[in-house]
């Protein structure tokens, strides 16, 4: 008698000793992916903020190309706008042409 209650309690806590352990090791691999799951939570919220890191960069970029385009392009238009002709061979605009000019200073010529 004194043998099977000894071995029950060695068997009960053997038992309790390896819920224990599952229990453990539930736990830790619960830890772990928890960890893993936040690691890679952590990872994609880095990818997206050097993506939009990257897209405002390209955006600032394309902005900046855009305004000296623009830019130029004024300079140009307002070189056309100066001289722009209206016939075959007269010229109007800011500095008007040759003919415009020696006109207002010789009109009979």
């Amino acid at each position: 008698m004194l043998n099977t209650k000894e071995e029950k309690a060695r068997l009960d806590r053997e038992e309790s000793e390896s819920q224990f352990e599952r229990d453990e090791s539930e736990r830790d691999e619960s830890e772990s992916q928890e960890s893993e799951s936040q690691f890679e939570r952590d990872e994609s919220e880095s990818q997206e903020s050097e993506s939009q890191e990257s897209e405002s960069q390209f955006e600032r970029d394309e902005s900046e190309r855009d305004e000296s385009e623009s830019q130029e392009s004024e300079s140009q238009f307002e070189r056309d706008e100066r001289q722009t002709y209206d016939g075959a061979a007269n010229m109007s605009g800011e500095s008007k042409g040759v003919q415009a000019l020696l006109r207002e200073k010789q009109p009979l010529a």
